[in-house]
């Protein structure tokens, strides 16, 4: 089966799941898969449309697997690794917490290392870098001291020199 097959079949099994668990009976679309959609429980065609009998357990975890046309044994294969992780089949929707709106310049004695990740060419590596040297100093008594921490040369610093402040 083609990567393009398995995409189109993973997706209309995700839309099948969404309709079962919704309780939506008739979905117009027959995707292209290994296996007809219909040999899964709960599914079954009338006028070239699936019909989808709500069920009161989820399907099984092989449920893609069938639908993609892979064997149960690879997955079995990686029970290690899906131990720690979700199954694949079940969606689960996490809200992102929006990130707060930095205002600069910012302080480098109270700044977070969210804040600091926000500066020009600072990633989370070196925000660590710069806290663990503001830790170890006390605090910052110039803006120039930026340029003792690992990683802070020159030019990182004069693109940043105008967005930090020490107060």
């Amino acid at each position: 089966m083609e990567l393009q097959e398995k995409v189109a079949a993973l997706a209309a099994g995700a839309l099948l799941f969404a309709a079962a668990a919704s309780g939506f009976g008739t979905l117009y679309a027959v995707p292209k898969s290994a296996q007809p959609l219909t040999s899964l429980p709960g599914i079954t065609a009338d006028a070239g449309k699936l019909v989808v009998k709500a069920m009161e357990a989820a399907p099984p975890a092989s449920a893609i697997d069938e639908i993609t046309g892979e064997a149960q044994a690879s997955a079995d294969a990686d029970a290690a690794d899906s131990a720690a992780k979700p199954p694949s089949h079940k969606v689960s929707a996490k809200a992102v917490p929006a990130k707060p709106k930095i205002h600069f310049p910012i302080d480098i004695n109270t700044a977070s290392a969210g804040m600091f990740e926000a500066l020009p060419g600072i990633g989370p590596t070196l925000a660590a870098r710069i806290i663990a040297h503001r830790k170890s100093i006390g605090r910052f008594k110039s803006i120039e001291q930026l340029k003792d921490v690992k990683g802070i040369g020159d030019k990182k610093f004069a693109d940043m020199k105008k967005l930090v402040v020490v107060k």
